[in-house]
């Protein structure tokens, strides 16, 4: 996007931003790595560059915030499993899929618990999950089928491959797991390792 110096203002530190006017008064962000403050001025935005460098857990937030999300599906992880992990419900089986192995990734252990089924939820142990996301490097999920599983449907299946790295050892699973849907929410209730 092109941008164009605010007549009137110092030339080295306001810029305005044609059709940005969708953003809020006043809001941080890094650019190039460096924060910069932009705020709003009826349909223009004008972005002044801060001097300061941002904290690290900033910008480790950014990059996560501009990766690819980790399920595979070529979508940036804010626009993909991000909002799952934070409380959205899942549309489809499939996107409950990806958002759990995203979970394992991220080590969201009680996204994992709390997407698992009830009837079988016991079965779903805390420390044994803790273990398997934490031990692992995760390489990539590969969707092999689905069944039912839709926005329409009460269950599905998916069939994965999950590949990854255990303590040097390069690993493959194979599973044909099982989801179900109980007031508007997708659940997973168990799998078939193949």
């Amino acid at each position: 996007m092109e941008s164009t110096k605010v007549p009137g203002e110092h030339e080295h530190d306001r810029l305005v931003a044609p059709q940005r006017a969708e953003l809020d008064a006043l809001t941080l962000l890094v650019e190039d790595g460096q924060l910069a403050e932009v705020v709003r001025t009826g349909l223009h935005a004008h972005i002044v560059a801060l001097d300061a460098r941002p904290p690290i857990w900033l910008r480790s937030a950014v990059a996560k915030a501009n990766a690819p999300c980790p399920c595979g599906s070529g979508d940036l992880e804010v626009a993909c499993c991000g909002p799952l992990l934070d409380g959205v419900p899942a549309a489809t089986a499939l996107a409950l899929m990806r958002s759990r192995y995203t979970a394992f990734v991220r080590s969201a252990i009680d996204y994992l618990i709390e997407t698992h089924d009830a009837s079988t939820r016991k079965v779903a142990d805390r420390a044994s999950l803790t273990r398997w996301a934490r031990d692992n490097g995760w390489l990539g999920l590969e969707i092999v089928a689905t069944e039912r599983g839709g926005e329409t449907d009460d269950d599905g299946i998916v069939e994965f491959i999950a590949r990854g790295v255990t303590r040097g050892q390069p690993f493959m699973q194979r599973e044909r797991s099982r989801f179900r849907r109980v007031d508007g929410r997708w659940y997973y209730v168990d799998g078939a390792v193949k």
